[in-house]
């Protein structure tokens, strides 16, 4: 998928030498970030999707790290259903 720039799919990011919650901690620990817990199989997190891209344009300022709940159980630990949202500011 084509992302805007301000978009970042975490899983994509994950490498040898920075794990899933370095690059976590890393993408919020500064500025406004919405963290969006999805699954690709979930239909209301497609739609949510397409809400959060129009976000993403709206406002470049704001960072949008997508969090796959399959791929990356150890983030989204205490997350019970989804699409979640979180929200973090600095």
């Amino acid at each position: 998928k084509e992302y805007p720039a301000n978009i970042i799919e975490l899983a994509d990011k994950v490498t040898k030498d920075k794990s899933a919650e370095t690059l976590f901690r890393s993408y919020t620990s500064s500025g406004i970030v919405i963290v969006d817990f999805y699954a690709h199989w979930c239909g209301p997190c497609k739609v949510l999707g397409k809400t959060l891209v129009d976000i993403a344009r709206q406002f470049p300022q704001v960072t949008i790290v997508k969090v796959d709940v399959d791929k990356l159980g150890n983030i989204a630990s205490g997350i019970r259903s989804i699409p979640v949202l979180r929200i973090f500011k600095d």
